[in-house]
């Protein structure tokens, strides 16, 4: 019985982690969009324009 306990939290736990590996990734993605965001402000706005289309 605590075997079978045991082996579902750790499935939870996996499927946890993945999913805060996940979410840290897009963080990341979502900050260098940002950075790219600001250039393309300097360069012009279709450039932000085509990367808004891009995430709707």
């Amino acid at each position: 019985m605590c075997y079978i306990f045991l082996h579902i939290f750790k499935k939870i736990y996996f499927f946890k982690a993945i999913h805060l590996l996940t979410k840290a990734l897009k963080l990341k993605e979502g900050s260098r969009y940002l950075k790219k965001d600001e250039e393309s402000f300097k360069l012009g706005k279709k450039y932000r324009l085509i990367k808004l289309n891009k995430f709707a």
